[in-house]
């Protein structure tokens, strides 16, 4: 890539060619590739829909809202250009979207049928919030003063929903209206969106409301601490819910649910370590059962994603290696295939 770069500036500043036309055609090629170096697009092909649609599986017949939202956000967070990707399923999802703020899994009984609403769509608290940034960190400056006009009904929508799952006894968000539990990774997703929307809408020229939305994360990071952790223990618990063994070793959802609050960004207590150190504690305690792929059916990218962001390239490396043959298998979704190809072009 730098030899690429220095040949583009060779060309321009010198001219240098036996004809004119291919000086124009290097230099066009040249432009192309240096933007692609910037930021690779997002190849959502076999699990994105003409209409916009994103399946679960590549050439499924299921769209999981909050694995195609989840998706496009992990890719965009390591460096992915997902504006294309991203804006057709805004289009796809936003009309399908209930008129409480919902959005529900649609299905179809082949390739040429008609989506239709199938069941309740997966982490309901989470999806209303990772749906508002996505939202958000899509918008362009340009809008000036917040979300494009077409967005705010869809956005307003689902920030009514999710205030709807708060609880105010504890402040933090229940999974559904139905289900009346609190999960520490759902709660932890809602923080990072809220903060990810308090930026982008200081981006956006909305002063008040990045005000808003950084309160709103702020009150849940405290939340958060009071409800989800136990006194003389470091961990985190994972639900408000307890199961007969809180001390369950299952790699999902007591290992994974350590890993959210640093890809979230959540603040932690004075005196814990670092997150890169606690992250090198995870990897000593869980690093080979998670890259041997037997304690779950999914390969797990979001583990490879907090180890890149956190700066263990080395980490992000070993999975990319290790996941390669799983791809177009049954334990593979568009989540794992996002940051996949994401973190392969790094």
């Amino acid at each position: 890539m730098r030899r690429l770069r220095a040949a583009c500036c060779v060309l321009r500043a010198t001219g240098l060619g036996r004809q004119r036309a291919v000086v124009v055609l290097l230099l066009l090629a040249c432009t192309s590739a240096l933007r692609t170096g910037r930021s690779a697009r997002l190849d959502l092909r076999g699990y994105q829909e003409p209409d916009g649609a994103i399946t679960l599986h590549a050439g499924g017949d299921l769209v999981d809202p909050y694995f195609a939202t989840k998706a496009l956000l992990a890719a965009r967070a390591a460096g992915a250009d997902v504006g294309r990707a991203g804006r057709a399923w805004v289009a796809w999802a936003a009309a399908r979207q209930l008129p409480d703020g919902r959005f529900e899994r649609q299905c179809r009984a082949h390739a040429a049928a008609p989506w239709s609403r199938c069941w309740d769509a997966d982490a309901d608290d989470a999806l209303a919030a990772l749906w508002l940034e996505l939202l958000h960190e899509l918008a362009p400056s340009r809008s000036g003063g917040g979300l494009p006009l077409a967005w705010r009904p869809s956005a307003e929508s689902a920030e009514r929903h999710l205030a709807v799952l708060r609880d105010p006894s504890t402040g933090v968000y229940r999974v559904s209206r139905t289900q009346p539990a609190a999960l520490l990774m759902d709660n932890v997703e809602i923080y990072g969106a809220l903060a990810a929307v308090a930026r982008a809408r200081r981006r956006l020229g909305d002063a008040a409301g990045a005000e808003r939305a950084a309160a709103q994360a702020d009150t849940l990071a405290a939340a958060i601490g009071r409800v989800f952790r136990r006194p003389g223990r470091r961990a985190l618990v994972v639900s408000t819910q307890q199961s007969p063994d809180d001390s369950a070793a299952a790699f999902y959802p007591y290992a994974v649910a350590e890993l959210y609050p640093w890809l979230a960004g959540l603040p932690a207590p004075a005196g814990e370590p670092s997150p890169r150190e606690a992250f090198a504690r995870w990897l000593a305690r869980h690093g080979e059962r998670w890259l041997a792929f037997t304690d779950d059916p999914y390969p797990w990218g979001l583990v490879a994603l907090t180890a890149a962001r956190l700066g263990d390239g080395a980490t992000a490396r070993r999975w990319l290696d290790r996941a390669a043959p799983l791809r177009g298998t049954v334990r593979w979704n568009v989540l794992e295939e996002a940051i996949f190809q994401a973190l392969g072009r790094k």
